[in-house]
This record gives structure tokens, sequence and C-alpha cells, in this order.
């Protein structure tokens, strides 16, 4: 693999009263508590809570995780090979894991809907999974944004940001701060079913075409803030 810059200067980021997430689906349903990370569902509480009080909307798209990837693998051990079945595992994957969250979310007090492209409310949270073949969750929180009018797409996965590649592996100890879409998009592969990246090649593409921002901030709220209200944190802006 061709190397990474290891530094670039880290931006400040705008604060927005609409916010777009896309949460990885090992997050909240992680490998070893498929179920739901209890503790990490907490915590996503807890924000989601200080930022209804700020009367902010929050679009969040859900991921499938390693429920859909164990899934489309068993797929493929009993014979499918057609893409689209296969993709549309993981999408009834992340619906699921969007339909579970709602009812959680709405039976603890917080407002929550499933978001169809309407307008964003403030003091609501607006949740989905997938939406057709051929790319991530990442992209449905990308294409969100567009209709929003959102510039900025936060990334909440277990990727806290993107690691130089140096001397035939990631350094990570280090994490790239800053860089473009023209510097980053010759590392990233073609969309695969079940690939693991930090944001699938379709989805930056798309970003890239709209002139919007993506943020990978890991899985620490604290740091999530920090980034959506201008201050230094740690993660990658990925940007035009």
């Amino acid at each position: 693999m061709p190397r990474l810059p290891e530094t670039l200067s880290q931006s400040t980021l705008p604060c927005a009263d609409r916010l777009v997430t896309s949460m990885g689906g090992s997050t909240l349903f992680p490998p070893e508590n498929p179920w739901l990370d209890t503790e990490f569902f907490q915590q996503w509480k807890l924000f989601l809570e200080e930022e209804i009080q700020a009367n902010r909307s929050i679009v969040a798209i859900i991921g499938g995780g390693e429920i859909a990837r164990k899934r489309q693998q068993a797929a493929r051990t009993v014979g499918i090979t057609d893409k689209n079945i296969i993709d549309g595992i993981g999408i009834d994957v992340t619906r699921n894991n969007a339909k579970i969250l709602r009812k959680l979310l709405n039976g603890l007090g917080i407002r929550a809907r499933q978001y169809q492209w309407q307008d964003m409310k403030s003091s609501v949270v607006y949740l989905r999974g997938g939406t057709k073949s051929g790319h991530t969750t990442d992209l449905v929180a990308v294409e969100a944004a567009v209709r929003s009018h959102v510039t900025i797409v936060y990334n909440i996965s277990n990727t806290p940001g993107l690691h130089p590649f140096k001397d035939g592996g990631f350094d990570r100890s280090k994490i790239i701060s800053d860089i473009s879409y023209a510097e980053l998009l010759p590392h990233i592969p073609e969309y695969e079913s079940g690939q693991k990246v930090p944001f699938d090649k379709p989805s930056l593409l798309l970003a890239q075409q709209n002139n919007l921002t993506v943020v990978l901030v890991g899985q620490d709220f604290e740091n999530l803030k920090r980034a959506m209200c201008g201050e230094v944190f740690e993660g990658t802006i990925i940007h035009p």
C-alpha cells in the first residue's frame, strides 16, 4: 500500500444546530456483545440528551457491524454468490439495528423517529439503516447531509482516525489529523460487501462531489463534542 502522509495541520470545525452521524454497527453491537453494548449505549444516550437540550436535531445512520458481516459470510458459505443478495442481508441487519435503537430511545423518553429524508426538527433523533446495494451506510449519512444542507458528517466507529502507513504496517501511535480527498482516495479500495474501511469509497466520492467534510472521531463522545465545537480533538478531518 502506498504511504499516506504522517502529519497535516488540523482545522477547526464550525458549530451547527443539526448533526449527521454515521455510526459503525460494531459500536453498539460489537463482536464481543452483539446483542447490545449497554455501556456504550448509555454514553450515547447521555450525549443525545445533551444535544436535545441544546435544541439540536440529530441523524444517526446505523451500520450492521459484525452481525452483518457474519451473516453475509454464512450466505456465501451456503453458496450465495449474487452480490445484491449479499448486500441485502447486510442492509436488513442495519435496518433492524436502527429499529431496535429507536424503540429503546423512545422507551427512555427520547424522541426518536425513522429518518425518511424529511426535514429535521429540533430536539429529535432520526435513525435509519441502509438503503440499497453497492455501498455501506456511510453513503446514506452523506446523502442525509446533502439533503439537509449539512456540511459535515461525523463518523462514530471503532476507528479513531486514519493511521499513517509506515515500514510495512500502520503506525497506530499516530493519527493523520487532516487529509484531502485527492490524497486519500487512491488508498481506499473499491467497495465490496462486508469490507472493513474507515469510510467506503462511494461515500467519500459523493462527499467530495458535494464539498462535504467527513470527520472520523472514534467512539469518545467528549472527543466528538470538542470536534463539534471547533476545538482541537483526536481524529481525522477529510476535506475537499
